[in-house]
């Protein structure tokens, strides 16, 4: 069943993520080291944030559900939000609670305002215009000693083709996304983390080389990066993202394609 805070128009829908990559590129998602490892790090925070347990657990632009699918494993209550329909109905499923809603313009009912434990928004920031309004209505939905957790990708100077077709309205300077969670006054204890250093060397290189699709649509570009490696370079990517999470649950990287925060309220 599909609970429905709002509903926008599907061209409003489509500038924030084209729903064609949601729609049709999942079972390349489903598989890919950078997706599954992003699930493990979170899980890995809620578990030594909030100890061990079932937690109520928000994911907030839930996408392909990945890290929905491994909370859930991982005996979480979890709900997902997202803002297309169709998206949300290849994700539904007895037993599961998914909302339609717009975290940026909202509204968000009272009845949910001080629901959640954890309150996660994974790479959904840079898709809108009023990041810092999202951020305060994450914030209102997470309860009094619960988790907002955050990721967002880092460097405007790894700019590419492939945040156009997302949708990306920016990349983060680490500074810059601490100063915006910080400046809402919103959360106590604030830890950012730069994620994946070995990813920015990568990501420099698929960026020189990267070609011009001419009238290939949003989702064949898209699929052209997300479309997992051949498996001895995937064993590889696994064994470099676990050795990352190590560090990062430590205290963070020294740089990196992604940033991760997580606040307490």
């Amino acid at each position: 069943m599909i609970e429905v805070w709002s509903e926008m128009a599907v061209e409003d829908a489509e500038e924030r993520m084209p729903q064609e990559i949601l729609e049709r590129l999942g079972h390349h998602v489903a598989s890919h080291p950078w997706w599954l490892a992003r699930a493990r790090l979170v899980s890995c925070l809620i578990d030594r944030e909030l100890g061990p347990g079932a937690h109520q657990v928000l994911d907030v632009g839930c996408g392909w559900g990945v890290t929905l699918d491994h909370l859930e494993r991982a005996g979480h209550h979890v709900t997902g939000m997202d803002i297309g329909r169709g998206g949300l109905e290849k994700l539904a499923k007895p037993g599961r609670r998914l909302i339609l809603g717009d975290i940026e313009s909202g509204p968000i009912p009272e009845s949910a305002k001080s629901r959640f434990d954890a309150v996660l928004a994974l790479d959904v920031l840079e898709h809108l215009d009023d990041d810092a309004g999202a951020l305060r209505n994450l914030a209102s939905l997470a309860r009094p000693g619960g988790l907002v957790i955050l990721t967002v990708p880092a460097r405007p100077d790894l700019w590419s083709e492939f945040d156009t077709v997302q949708g990306h309205k920016r990349r983060y300077l680490r500074q810059e996304f601490q100063g915006m969670i910080e400046g809402s006054g919103l959360f106590g204890r604030i830890r950012v983390m730069s994620c994946w250093p070995w990813l920015v060397p990568l990501a420099r290189l698929s960026r020189r080389r990267s070609v011009r699709y001419g009238s290939a649509s949003n989702s064949e570009i898209y699929e052209r990066y997300v479309r997992p490696p051949a498996m001895p370079v995937r064993w590889g990517m696994n064994a470099l993202f676990r050795f990352s999470e190590r560090r990062i649950l430590a205290g963070g990287e020294a740089d990196g394609s992604s940033l991760l925060a997580c606040a307490r309220r």
